[in-house]
């Protein structure tokens, strides 16, 4: 059978009817269909109507068009994910936060089973919730590196911390860190770290005493915290052949019934031997009295002009410690320039009952004495 070419959609056809847009071929059939003339003769001249150039005069619908590509599509799809990426980080924190919560109810209603220690491992505190051991061996000679392996015997994921680190009575927080997030049922093996230079700060040759407490939260809510008793690392006096001087070897700031201030001297940046800023001024600090004291800065000025040095420490009942100062913005460009430093210091009880007090830092015309 012959195929034409439909002469309005141009679809293929069987040369009489298109089935797509309903065109028919003029014919004789159609045209005695449109002859209404009664006795007039009919006369077809050509059977095969030509195309029609311009519009269709069936209304058939025009065959559609690709539109083309353009960048602007590109550029909204681009926007729409980063849109949709952005709405739903928030949502896969809460999945996140859902899954540790989740992870923490199925450990609780499994209850843990406590893991066993090592051989080696000398248990140092124990409650219901956590255990906290050590491997170090104190033949080793002493180490600013403390090996403690802290086992989450609870039923939520915790995050533990150090507090009220003391060597031979003095308080050393300032000087160390520890810092661990542990899951229920699980260990961590850890360490508690001192700075060096703490133990040459407080005059310390031979070690008689180490105590810490560990402080521990919820990882999930940090508005409660709960404090182990204080643990001690049971050695015999372990000597560390150094002769540093006394703690309280300096000058005398400050002393009543409750706290003692002494000036032990400063210290320049080791990154910088020129700019005073990051200059640390140390204070021996002791607090004689049966409260805990926390004491604070005020004001601080050097050669009459303020500038800045931040003064601030808590001190449990009987405990010493060396504070560190770290000046800023200072008036001078060195420390031979330096004639007087003031600071205006206040200390409350545990009543919050407050003491003022200034004192001066022994400036000679030759400067700070540098430790």
């Amino acid at each position: 059978m012959s195929r034409y070419d439909c002469p309005s959609c141009g679809e293929t056809f069987n040369g009489k009817k298109c089935r797509n847009c309903g065109y028919e071929t003029f014919n004789e059939e159609i045209a005695h269909r449109l002859h209404v003339h009664k006795g007039e003769p009919l006369v077809i001249h050509e059977t095969t109507r030509k195309p029609i150039p311009t519009a269709d005069p069936f209304g058939c619908p025009p065959k559609p068009k690709k539109q083309p590509k353009t960048k602007k599509k590109k550029w909204t799809l681009v926007i729409t994910i980063i849109l949709v990426l952005w709405f739903l980080a928030p949502a896969a924190e809460v999945v996140k936060s859902v899954g540790s919560d989740l992870s923490d109810f199925f450990s609780y209603i499994s209850s843990p089973t406590p893991a066993e220690l090592a051989p080696d491992e000398l248990l140092l505190y124990s409650d219901e919730n956590i255990r906290v051991t050590t491997s170090w061996n104190m033949e080793d000679g002493f180490t600013n590196d403390l090996p403690l392996t802290i086992y989450n015997d609870g039923r939520k994921s915790i995050r533990v911390s150090d507090e009220n680190l003391t060597v031979n009575d003095y308080l050393l927080d300032y000087y160390a860190y520890l810092g661990e997030e542990i899951k229920p049922g699980k260990s961590v093996s850890t360490s508690l770290y001192i700075n060096s230079d703490a133990l040459d700060y407080c005059g310390i040759s031979s070690v008689t005493s180490y105590k810490f407490n560990l402080a521990y939260c919820e990882l999930q809510d940090y508005a409660e915290a709960w404090l182990t008793d204080a643990i001690s690392v049971p050695f015999s006096v372990i000597d560390l052949g150094t002769n540093p001087p006394k703690a309280d070897d300096g000058v005398l700031l400050y002393e009543d019934d409750n706290i003692r201030l002494v000036y032990r001297g400063y210290e320049t940046p080791h990154y910088s031997s020129s700019d005073l800023s990051g200059t640390t001024f140390l204070i021996y600090a002791e607090n004689k009295s049966s409260e805990e004291l926390t004491m604070r800065s005020e004001d601080s000025k050097a050669n009459d002009q303020i500038f800045d040095l931040w003064v601030y420490s808590t001190l449990p009942a009987y405990t010493k410690t060396i504070i560190q100062s770290h000046g800023y913005e200072f008036p001078v460009d060195s420390i031979e320039a330096l004639q007087t430093v003031s600071i205006d210091l206040t200390y409350r009880n545990e009543d919050w009952d407050e003491t003022e007090l200034s004192v001066m830092l022994p400036i000679t015309e030759q400067g700070a004495v540098k430790i």
